[in-house]
């Protein structure tokens, strides 16, 4: 039973990222633009990813509109972090509940907290990001994040709203963000996927 259920996951696996959905994952301010190397050798995107299990299946239910920055000021200063190594549970409950999430840029423009507030289905308050570099963090939808600030202040008139841009950066996510997305948009490039046997 575990082996079938193990090859039913690889079976939905290959169907969910056989096609290439690169002009809907990468999202630079400057459509069309790759980073070339050496003048002829294109160089693809990669960026941080989190386990699709951990991505939310539906809009989870919010208590608070704000959820304050809970890492550091400045990148691995661990003493500043309001959550513990072995609280993951509460960090990401502490995301699930809120309905907005105060993100930035600290050592570098992409980190896994960007991806992890959007799994919680909640949307990022990314400072800044309309400073970004055009070929930084690919694969978070810039365009749809700056927009969000017209959800802002929250107010229930604005519910509908809100719920249905949660459900795009949900949809986004699945897609863009899963460790499972990127390991086949990696193998695709290289020429190894989709195919039968993809690892041996």
């Amino acid at each position: 039973a575990v082996l079938l259920a193990c090859c039913q996951a690889v079976v939905g696996a290959v169907q969910e990222f056989s096609s290439d959905d690169s002009s809907q994952c990468v999202h630079f301010h400057r459509p069309g633009k790759v980073l070339i190397y050496k003048k002829d050798t294109a160089v693809f995107p990669i960026g941080i990813s989190v386990p699709s299990d951990l991505v939310a299946e539906s809009i989870p239910r919010k208590v608070r509109v704000h959820a304050a920055f809970v890492g550091s000021s400045r990148g691995g200063e661990v003493s500043e972090y309001k959550f513990g190594p072995m609280e993951e549970d509460r960090y990401q409950d502490f995301y699930r509940r809120h309905r907005f999430a105060h993100t930035k840029r600290k050592g570098g423009w992409d980190a896994v907290r960007h991806a992890e507030i959007l799994a919680m289905g909640t949307v990022p308050n990314f400072a800044g990001l309309d400073k970004a570099p055009h070929l930084a963090v690919p694969f978070v939808p810039k365009a749809l994040l700056l927009k969000t600030e017209e959800l802002l202040p929250y107010s229930k008139r604005l519910e509908a709203a809100y719920n249905a841009t949660v459900e795009q950066l949900l949809d986004h996510t699945r897609r863009c963000l899963t460790a499972e997305s990127m390991a086949a948009r990696v193998l695709r490039e290289m020429g190894l996927w989709p195919t039968q046997r993809p690892l041996r």
